[in-house]
Parts: structure tokens; C-alpha cells; sequence
């Protein structure tokens, strides 16, 4: 993704936080990563990062974070949420990679979770998994903006290798709003 951002948009700034110091080197190496000022990949864990971030200070968060097949929970709460808009711009969009079974648990959570705290939600993810048929991703996204309004970003999803559906704000909303928005307490749970 980092790679892509800096070739799509040139003169983007991208900051990627790896927990791994090896793994970063690796993956700099392995892939020729550009250095910074485009590209930084800074160590350290992805809360601690996101706390020490200058508000309103990014366009853009993606959190696309596994230990395993999950996310840490402490990335998935009410506050990291919060901790992420406010590094954001007015109108900046915060993006999550939530896996999940095919009971969708996870992932209803993480749209009240998300819900909670923008303005405006979307899911983007392949059919089946909306139906609860298989496990795998879902994309999440929240913004104090409207997302993806007009009929290109459809038509492109449904147009890939892979179709996908894009899922509004008012179907996010529903789809989430029997579950529990996720918090720090319920890690002392």
C-alpha cells in the first residue's frame, strides 16, 4: 500500500509504523521502498505512534494491523478511534482492515466502534463475506466528510478481479447498530 501511495501520489508523505525493527528493514530492502521524505517507516507500536502524531496533521490513516488473524483490541477501541481523527485533517478519512469469521462479530463492532465516532461510514468488502458465507476482510472507513458519493467508486469495485460492494453510510450504521461500541475498559474485562 505504502508503495502504491507514493506512486499514485507523488508528492504524498506516508509514514508506515511496523512494530517489527527487522521486518521493517526486510520489507525496505526486499521491496525498494523509496526513503524518506516520501516513505518513513518508523518502529514502535501503532497506538504509541498515533498518540505521539501532530493533530490534524494527516490526510489519511490506514489501520491494517493483525497479530495473527486479529487485530489488538487496544487498536480497535472508541479511544484509538478518537486518538486517529484527531490526527486527522478536517474532512481526513480513517480506513481499517477488520478480519473476521463468518459470524461478523468483529467486524459489526468495529462499524459501531467507527460510527461512533465519524460522521460518515462505509464498508467496502467482496459479497459473500457480507452475507456472512465465508471469513475474511472487510474495509472500513469513517469520515467527517461524505464518502464515496456518485456512481464511479461502485462501477470500479464492481469491475475488478475481485467484485466488491460498497456499503453506505445509513447500511453501515444498520449493520452495526445491534453491537457494542468497543472500548479500553473492556480490555481490563
Amino acid at each position: 500500500m505504502p508503495r502504491y501511495l507514493v506512486a499514485a501520489y507523488p508528492n504524498s508523505r506516508n509514514v508506515v509504523v511496523e512494530i517489527d525493527g527487522k521486518l521493517a528493514n526486510y520489507v525496505r530492502d526486499w521491496f525498494d521502498l523509496p526513503r524518506a521524505p516520501l516513505l518513513k517507516i518508523r518502529v514502535g507500536e501503532a497506538r504509541e505512534v498515533t498518540q505521539s502524531l501532530t493533530e490534524a496533521s494527516r490526510d489519511l490513516i490506514i489501520r491494517d494491523v493483525f497479530a495473527g488473524s486479529k487485530t489488538p483490541h487496544a487498536l480497535t477501541t472508541a479511544e484509538f478511534t478518537q486518538e486517529a481523527k484527531k490526527v486527522l485533517i478536517p474532512g481526513g478519512v480513517y480506513v481499517v482492515n477488520c478480519g473476521d469469521s463468518s459470524a461478523l462479530v468483529n467486524a459489526r463492532r468495529e462499524a459501531a466502534t467507527i460510527a461512533d465516532a465519524f460522521k460518515f461510514t462505509a464498508i467496502i468488502a467482496d459479497p459473500p463475506m457480507l452475507k456472512g458465507r465465508r471469513s475474511g476482510n472487510i474495509i472500513i472507513a469513517g469520515s467527517d466528510a461524505p464518502l464515496g458519493d456518485g456512481a464511479g467508486l461502485p462501477r470500479m469495485l464492481l469491475g475488478g478481479a475481485m467484485p466488491a460492494q460498497l456499503w453506505d453510510d445509513a447500511k453501515v450504521r444498520q449493520f452495526g447498530q445491534s453491537a457494542l461500541v468497543l472500548s479500553d475498559a473492556q480490555m481490563q474485562e
